[in-house]
């Protein structure tokens, strides 16, 4: 009796334990089969811990039933580092270490793209062959190429292999051009030097080839005046050059038959050489016939050169326009052409003189050319002063602050009043005087 009191004791402390632990104890207070209980409910959290996390790609430690969840710990290429010769292939394998029932997917990618060759997946990504380049591009460290695989279910776990290449360095090409430009007054030249250097592990090569390109573009309006060494000066005269208070010449200025005696108001200071003086009125040279050679001679063909420049555009025939406004062209708009009066010409308040860079206007006046007071000669659409000549029988007068282009070939006087402004030549066949604060450049 004692014996069966202390098994129904014991009976019932196993039956009080096994309750609180979530046991079963069937209706005659046994337990079921162990093995078979136990088997299907670790089945069943497996399979909840697989549904819910296989595939996920959580890499946090989060706990699902007391069970902690998969999680990724890092990726590693077998093997991480290996010498190819370009071109070649080789296979790498990726392994994702985690713990728990993980994603083992990798995505692979070489470093600097495809000119550092090319990665193929294969066996659902945990293998990839790849395949080296034909050449090794300029500025890869070292020759060094780094194969990348990364983690599908968490990106910020990659493996990586260090490829040493071996083989040719890829070309490189190096391209020089120089253009240069040559225009005269009808036609342009364009010169284009191309070197190319094609540089390899073997050999260096360089081809150089030039191109010349003739662009012909006929030029508006009659032939230019040729000017010969009277071109070279800014203000030339044969009776004398005078200047009142303060002037500026910009280029050389010269007197011939007369002498130096004829030049006023500059202050002459003679050069070493007796060949020129200089003023501090003129930024350039200044000459006369009685000057040391070969300044006479030179003088002498200057106003020979400009005598026969005056007869040159007086005598041009078959003018494109004639008596335009009866000798007045205050506010005209003015084409490329040849142009005669058998007047004097007056300027007012100004003119337009519209063309292009190498387009050419003669005006031939028999008498006075007068340019009013602030008076304007404008010039539009690439228009030259250089290309601009006023050949005038009779004197020439720019008025106070008057502002003129183009080169004046005058049989008489040519005059500049005060503050008149001349982006020419002033070339007189008697004298050329010159009021205070009178600016003559000569054109480009």
């Amino acid at each position: 009796m004692k014996i069966f009191n202390k098994m129904w004791v014991i009976a019932l402390l196993l039956f009080v334990f096994m309750a609180g632990h979530g046991h079963a104890v069937n209706a005659n207070g046994l337990l079921p089969d162990t093995a078979t209980t136990g088997s299907s409910a670790n089945e069943s959290l497996a399979n909840n811990l697989e549904t819910s996390y296989g595939n996920s790609g959580i890499t946090n430690r989060e706990e699902v039933n007391g069970k902690e969840a998969p999680k990724i710990i890092k990726v590693k290429i077998a093997p991480n580092h290996r010498t190819m010769k370009v071109g070649a292939k080789k296979p790498f394998t990726a392994n994702v270490i985690g713990k728990g029932k993980i994603n083992r997917s990798v995505t692979w990618s070489v470093e600097g793209g495809d000119v550092n060759g090319i990665i193929t997946p294969k066996n659902i990504n945990k293998k990839a062959i790849y395949e080296a380049p034909a050449c090794i591009q300029e500025g890869l460290e070292n020759d060094i190429v780094t194969i990348i695989a990364t983690s599908v279910a968490d990106s910020t776990k990659s493996g990586e292999a260090r490829v040493e290449l071996k083989g040719v360095q890829c070309s490189t090409t190096s391209t020089t051009t120089t253009t240069s430009t040559t225009t005269t007054n009808a036609s342009s030249t364009t010169t284009t030097s191309s070197t190319t250097t094609t540089t390899n592990a073997s050999s260096t090569t360089t081809t150089t080839t030039t191109t010349t390109t003739t662009t012909t573009t006929v030029a508006a309006g009659p032939q230019p005046v040729d000017l010969g060494l009277a071109g070279t000066y800014a203000i030339l005269a044969k009776s004398g050059i005078s200047t009142t208070g303060t002037t500026l010449v910009t280029g050389d200025i010269g007197v011939s038959p007369i002498d130096s005696t004829a030049i006023t108001g500059f202050g002459l200071i003679m050069d070493a050489s007796n060949e020129f003086s200089t003023s501090s009125l003129v930024t350039g040279k200044i000459y006369a016939a009685d000057y040391a050679p070969p300044t006479p001679a030179n003088m002498t063909t200057a106003v020979s050169n400009m005598e026969t420049a005056f007869t040159d555009a007086a005598g041009r025939t078959s003018p494109d326009f004639t008596e335009l406004g009866a000798g007045d062209i205050s506010g005209m708009t003015l084409v490329p052409g040849l142009y005669k009066w058998g007047t004097g010409v007056l300027i007012t308040s100004g003119v337009t003189l519209s063309g292009g860079a190498n387009d050419v206007w003669i005006f031939q006046i028999a008498q006075d050319l007068t340019v009013s007071n602030s008076a304007i000669v404008n010039l539009s659409g690439g228009a030259q002063a250089k290309n601009i000549f006023w050949q005038v029988s009779g004197q020439a007068t720019l008025g106070t602050t008057a502002d003129f282009k183009g080169i004046i070939l005058s049989q008489t006087l040519i005059s500049l009043n005060t503050g008149a402004v001349m982006n020419g030549r002033a070339l007189a066949q008697t004298a050329v005087t010159l009021i205070a604060n009178t600016i003559v450049t000569e054109p480009n």
